[in-house]
This record gives C-alpha cells, structure tokens and sequence, in this order.
C-alpha cells in the first residue's frame, strides 16, 4: 500500500505540470493600413486657400500629418483643414508598435502664367521679320491658345505710319502645367511702302502689345522694334 501511494504520487506528480504555455503570443500586431487619404480641392487659383484633408486610417495609435498640420484625431477617420498658398504634397504618417505607414495627397495652387516674345528690336525693310511667342503654363491645367495678337504699332517716334493689328492661329495651341512651349513661330515679309514708294531715308520705333488668347484668361507683352525703311523698294498693295 505504501508502495502504490509512493507510485500514485510520483504518476500524479509527473501529470499535473506547475503550467503550460501554449503557443507564442509575442504580444505583435500588424503595422497601420491606411484606406485613403485625400485633400480637396486638388487645384487652386493665383493666391491659394483652404483645402480639407481626410483620411480612413485602421489600426493605428495615432495619425500625423506634415507641413504643420500636426497630430489629428479619431486616428481611425476624420478631416482637418490646411490653408495654403503654394503647391503643397502632405503626407500622412500612422503608427503603431509594429511600424508607420504613409500616404500622400498633393495640392496644386496656380501661379501667374507668363507670354515671352523673342525677335528683333531693329528691322531692316529688306529683310523677313521673325518673331516667337512662347507660354509658360503656371495654372493647375492644360492651356488651349486660341490666338496671338498684334496691336496696331504705336509710334514712339519717327515718321512712318502704324502697323496694321493682326490675329494669328497658333500652330502648337496645347501648354501642358508647368511647361513652357513656343505657341507661335512668326515670319512675316518686308515691310513696305505707300505708292509710288519709299522715300531716301525713313525710320521710327514702334511699340507692339501682344496678347495670347488662353482657356486660362489673356497673357500680354510689350515689345518695341526700331524700323529702318531706308531705300526700301517695297510698294505696298493696294
């Protein structure tokens, strides 16, 4: 009898452990995921504004945002808002103990675009004029550029008489954002003269406005050109 008790008690002994762990719980977790994260409006005109920045964020212990936004809460969904006056990309930060995910949202705020001319500032009768016009798209969009225009020249000083106005088709009409594209390569003849012609010695300065025509509102310029017309043979048409 003792005997068995002895063995009952080494078996009961050997059975019943003093606890048992039972698989591995680190305690770990997944890193945050966010669902989106968006800033509305995307684009805004010349001078900025204010735009709303939302977010759908699961399992995070907080949620960031930069360029002074700061910390923001639920951390699981909500919108703040964000004033701004230049283009801007934000970025969402969400963390927990397993790591930080982000996300970006950009925000566009246009900028005055810019009409450019290149050519000549003297101009010899007897030669071709060339002038260029180029477009720089500074908006949140593509530009259409429907036309270029000449004013009527204005005399500065001089004798000859002012140019005719005149609207030109562009012959590359599209300006992607932010790019600058020559909208207008221009050749025009020589310059001529009333019947029965030029006199020994002509000359005076004109000043010319150019306007491009634009889905995005007119760009202008001023450009001002010395005409020399000194024997020119040139007759103008009738």
């Amino acid at each position: 009898m003792i005997r068995l008790r002895v063995g009952a008690l080494l078996v009961l002994a050997a059975v019943v452990p003093g606890g048992c762990n039972c698989g591995n719980d680190s305690g770990n977790t997944s890193p945050p995921s966010i669902s989106s994260f968006t800033a509305t409006p995307g684009a805004l005109a010349i001078g900025g504004g204010s735009v709303t920045l939302a977010w759908t964020v699961s399992g995070a212990t907080s949620v960031s945002i930069d360029h002074g936004v700061g910390s923001v809460t639920p951390t699981s969904s909500g919108s703040t808002s964000a004033a701004l006056t230049a283009s801007t990309t934000f970025t969402l930060s969400a963390t927990n103990s397993s790591g930080t995910v982000t996300k970006t949202a950009a925000v566009c705020v246009a900028t005055p675009s810019v009409l450019a001319t290149t050519g000549p500032t003297s101009y010899p009768c007897h030669t071709d004029f060339h002038a260029a016009f180029a477009v720089t798209n500074n908006t949140c969009a593509p530009m259409t550029v429907t036309a270029v225009e000449i004013s009527e020249g204005t005399i500065l000083s001089g004798e000859c008489g002012p140019s005719s106005p005149a609207s030109i088709t562009p012959t590359t009409p599209t300006v992607p954002v932010g790019q600058t594209v020559t909208v207008l390569d221009l050749t025009t003849g020589p310059y001529c003269c009333g019947s029965p012609g030029c006199p020994a010695t002509l000359q005076c300065q004109e000043k010319y406005t150019y306007t491009a025509v634009t889905s995005a509102g007119d760009l202008t310029t001023d450009s001002t050109v010395s005409i020399d017309l000194g024997g020119c043979s040139e007759v103008c048409s009738p």
